[in-house]
């Protein structure tokens, strides 16, 4: 499997693989011992039976879909289901599990192009997906996602790397995050409508409500936390920060999306561990398209799809 680099001038390396338009690297200069800032296999090959999402693109919808169906204009969709009764990141053979095309590509910027037949995994119409990556001379990985549909068709993208800022353990992490309420999951983790403020997950998860601490009592986090939806003067809105004192490094996550899902890796097992990393996936409501009175995911043929999330590195004392 070819892979692609990123480089820019400043030693900032990523690697990328078509096989679900997936993150495999993210090596950054300035870490005081361990470069690397992600989870990820030793050979690419190794992503073709990966079962984690390892820093996959993942869709048509991230995250869960209440007993894999919903209705839209009259009719009755039944999705591949792949976690319990409910469809999770597209089902069981999700964009994540496709061998995407690669477009333009240069040291700086790589595009990847998928087509999802119409049918597959239950989702209605034909949906062309591009996944556009950009290395900055700011140290900044841009993921812009774009999808456009033949029919109307919910869409909720987003990048599932496992940042470990070149930590053997999420208890050597640190977060904050711009929201401050999440929402209210049944036993399955699937989002029932409700939401909650994030200082009554109790002291241990926050801090002042937005500092995380991503480890309670065996636990961890999977949360979807809501993202302040307001007119900002910034390129793109602040929605996380994730900081590595030991190795001197933070993590800044900017993003268009609505809500942030962290998952503090419980559920890792071989060649992983669990706790070993946070993914912080920037993306649409959980179960919205059976909710009422959030962001609809519902994308329009004469209105494509287009999401940005920028992880920005920097050095911290």
């Amino acid at each position: 499997m070819k892979c692609d680099e990123l480089i820019n001038p400043h030693g900032m390396r990523v690697t990328l693989c078509p096989y679900g338009a997936r993150i495999t690297g993210i090596s950054v200069p300035f870490a005081r011992d361990n470069r690397q800032m992600v989870l990820g296999y030793p050979e690419a090959e190794a992503y073709e039976d990966d079962v984690y999402y390892m820093g996959a693109t993942v869709g048509r919808v991230a995250n869960r879909i209440r007993n894999g169906r919903f209705e839209l204009n009259g009719r009755t969709h039944k999705l591949s289901v792949n976690e319990g009764n409910h469809c999770l990141h597209g089902g069981t053979h999700g964009i994540s599990q496709r061998n995407w095309q690669r477009g333009e590509a240069t040291t700086s910027e790589v595009n990847y192009h998928y087509t999802s037949p119409a049918g597959e995994g239950g989702f209605p119409g034909c949906a062309h997906i591009q996944v556009k990556y950009q290395l900055t001379q700011n140290n900044a990985l841009i993921v812009t996602l774009m999808a456009r549909v033949s029919e109307a068709c919910p869409v909720s993208l987003t990048n599932h790397s496992y940042f470990n800022l070149g930590c053997e353990s999420v208890r050597q992490l640190s977060l904050r995050v711009a929201g401050n309420e999440y929402l209210v999951v049944d036993k399955d983790n699937v989002a029932n409508g409700k939401t909650d403020c994030l200082s009554n997950l109790g002291q241990v998860h926050s801090v002042n409500a937005t500092q995380l601490a991503l480890v309670n009592e065996g636990n961890g986090l999977d949360h979807c936390i809501l993202l302040p939806q307001e007119d900002s003067t910034e390129w793109l809105p602040w929605a996380a920060t994730l900081e590595a004192a030991t190795n001197g490094v933070a993590m800044h996550v900017y993003t268009d999306q609505p809500a942030l899902q962290v998952y503090s890796s419980a559920g890792l097992g071989h060649p992983f561990t669990p706790f070993s990393a946070v993914c912080l996936e920037a993306q649409g409501i959980n179960n919205s398209i059976n909710l009422s009175g959030f962001c609809s995911t519902i994308v329009q043929p004469d209105r494509p799809y287009k999401r940005q999330i920028a992880f920005a590195f920097n050095h911290c004392r």
